[in-house]
């Protein structure tokens, strides 16, 4: 692919470290900046709050990769854990309950013993999955002039 240098830097919430996090601020604000030439007027700040709203939801750390193995359907937390190796159970259930907050994903307890707990999309993840499909895809093509 290509190289990028960056260092860590600061944006208007916190500190950002990890490379994880810098590249997908600097994809972020690539996307604000076209997003809001394309859009917006200029003097309109909320589209910008908009989009930046919505990356907040899905744009945490294993959030996307769990939206990903949702939408192969309904699955269980043992399920998830085990297809996302290296997330812990802390971790999953705080992203599993920000998702649900935003209404993208949908818990449904079974009242049985020992209790069982599946989650799926709600409608608003659903509308999701083009989404995270045309990400997929933009992602899969070589940047201009590469092979």
């Amino acid at each position: 692919m290509f190289d990028i240098f960056i260092t860590p830097c600061y944006n208007k919430y916190n500190t950002i470290t990890s490379k994880k996090e810098v590249i997908t601020f600097y994809i972020v604000s690539i996307l604000e900046e076209s997003f809001v030439s394309n859009q917006c007027e200029s003097s309109n700040e909320n589209c910008i709050g908009q989009l930046e709203k919505s990356i907040a939801v899905i744009g945490s750390k294993w959030t996307l990769l769990i939206l990903r193995e949702l939408s192969s359907g309904t699955k269980r937390f043992a399920q998830l854990q085990k297809s996302l190796k290296g997330i812990s159970p802390k971790t999953l259930s705080l992203r599993l309950k920000e998702l649900e907050k935003n209404k993208i994903v949908i818990k449904k307890i079974y009242p049985e013993v020992p209790p069982r707990v599946e989650y799926s999309f709600a409608s608003r993840g659903e509308s999701l999955k083009k989404i995270l499909h045309d990400l997929y895809e933009w992602g899969a093509e070589p940047p201009d002039g590469e092979k």
